[in-house]
């Protein structure tokens, strides 16, 4: 995702994203996250000494390094946020939530 995927008005934010077979969607998302999103970009600017406006098409998750982030890395972060939080990232086998 780049900068220029969070769009949108202030009160309804809708990063757009590409989904299953490269199609663009535009997904809602709380107001709390845009929020939380503008803070990272903002700390981002402060950690890495990036001018006031990042570029639009400047990655918008980097690495401590300030390199963006692959796909599989972030996908290893959560994980790792997942476990550290005690949530299993496997769901239940399809039989285990059968209901009698």
């Amino acid at each position: 995702m780049r900068v220029r995927d969070i769009a949108g008005a202030e009160d309804e934010p809708r990063p757009h994203v590409r989904g299953k077979g490269n199609a663009e969607r535009s997904v809602p998302i709380e107001l709390v996250m845009a929020e939380l999103l503008h803070a990272y970009l903002d700390s981002r600017r402060d950690r890495f000494a990036t001018p006031a406006h990042l570029p639009r098409d400047a990655a918008l998750l980097v690495s401590t390094y300030g390199t963006p982030l692959t796909r599989n890395r972030l996908q290893h972060l959560v994980r790792c946020v997942y476990r550290r939080a005690g949530i299993h990232d496997r769901p239940a086998a399809p039989t285990a939530r059968r209901t009698p």
